[in-house]
């Protein structure tokens, strides 16, 4: 069964209407029939980037099963851009994919670590504001926006949120520290006093 998967056509719309290619062999023409039979040959040879373009094909032509099937084969080989917008179907959920946070996130953190910036940066940003279910990390929210930062992408307010992350982790580690520092604060001032008493009996 067909259906129509709207969370990647602007995907296809940049593919397509753009240039835009990351098939070996080039852009492919949608309406070219040998076209589309050579991108799938090179997609069944494990190239990734041709694994995701006939993903987008399927998408333009509306064949959900097929799209899902090739942009899974890319994301799986380690194709970030595919992790990315896989990522992004789990975490909307329609007619082919159900909503599923944990899938979201496992797909985008897969994505995140082979470099693809875009997945670095709201990774980042999930951590920073503690999106639900997931608690906030400011060391995560910190090692994922700078990484995205390190990868030349201008991600909205990075700098403050980088900034913030820094603040709130040495935040953490003074409450931490004092945490510590407390029982040995109390068994020292129970010694003391314990001495002082001591003290007093031998007056």
């Amino acid at each position: 069964m067909k259906i129509r998967i709207h969370v990647l056509f602007l995907p296809v719309l940049m593919l397509f209407f753009c240039g835009l290619s990351f098939a070996k062999k080039g852009p492919v023409n949608i309406n070219s029939e040998s076209d589309i039979a050579d991108l799938k040959k090179d997609a069944e040879n494990n190239d990734r980037g041709a694994q995701y373009e006939l993903s987008m094909v399927y998408a333009y032509k509306k064949d959900a099963e097929e799209s899902l099937k090739w942009l899974l084969k890319s994301a799986e080989s380690g194709f970030g851009k595919a992790g990315y917008v896989l990522s992004n179907l789990y975490f909307e959920g329609n007619a082919a994919v159900k909503k599923d946070f944990d899938a979201g996130l496992k797909w985008l953190t897969k994505s995140a670590e082979n470099g693809y910036a875009k997945a670095q940066y709201n990774l980042g940003v999930l951590h920073y504001k503690g999106e639900k279910p997931l608690k906030k990390n400011y060391a995560e929210a910190l090692k994922w926006l700078a990484a995205s930062q390190k990868s030349k992408y201008n991600g909205e307010n990075t700098d403050k949120m980088i900034a913030d992350s820094e603040a709130n982790i040495e935040s953490e580690k003074k409450a931490l520290a004092e945490k510590k520092k407390a029982p040995k604060e109390k068994k020292k001032a129970k010694k003391n006093k314990k001495s002082a008493g001591k003290n007093k009996k031998k007056k």
